[in-house]
Parts: C-alpha cells; sequence; structure tokens
C-alpha cells in the first residue's frame, strides 16, 4: 500500500475514532478541565502574552498530529510487513 494510501486510510481511521473519542465520559471530564484551565490562564496572561501561548499550542498541536500520522503510517507499513513475512 502506498504512502498516500495509508494517508488515507490515516484520515478514514482517525476522523472515525474522533467520532467515538468525544462520547467518552474521560473525554468530556478532560475538556471540561482543559476548559477550566484555559479560563484561569486568560485570567493570568495579558492579550498580548495568551495570543503568543496560544499560537505556541497551535504549533505544538500540529506537530503532534504529524507524529501521530507519521506513526500510523510506519505501524501499518511494518504490520505489512510482518504479514508478508509470516506468508513465506
Amino acid at each position: 500500500m502506498g504512502g498516500e494510501s495509508i494517508r488515507d486510510l490515516y484520515k478514514m481511521v482517525e476522523d472515525e475514532f474522533n467520532a467515538e473519542l468525544i462520547k467518552t465520559d474521560a473525554y468530556k471530564e478532560a475538556c471540561t478541565r482543559r476548559r477550566q484551565k484555559r479560563e484561569l490562564v486568560e485570567t493570568c496572561l495579558s492579550k498580548e502574552e495568551y495570543a503568543i501561548l496560544q499560537e505556541y499550542l497551535d504549533v505544538y498541536n500540529e506537530v503532534a498530529s504529524v507524529e501521530m500520522e507519521e506513526a500510523f503510517i510506519k505501524g501499518f507499513r511494518l504490520a505489512n510487513q510482518l504479514l508478508v513475512d509470516s506468508l513465506r
């Protein structure tokens, strides 16, 4: 399976995973805690400082997303190779 096909599969799996994730109690509770902390940080920082922090968090999340996608692709390729090797 080519790299782009695996990326398409990742996006499909990610969408399905996210739809299931948002229904869990653990996720809802974590989102509540995140909202509370965000509100606290907003009151502690100036608008400029908060904007810088938000930009940092956006980039941090972007990097984490790229890492997860690449890990999925590598894991998928490895699993396929192991399957092929086991059939020989």
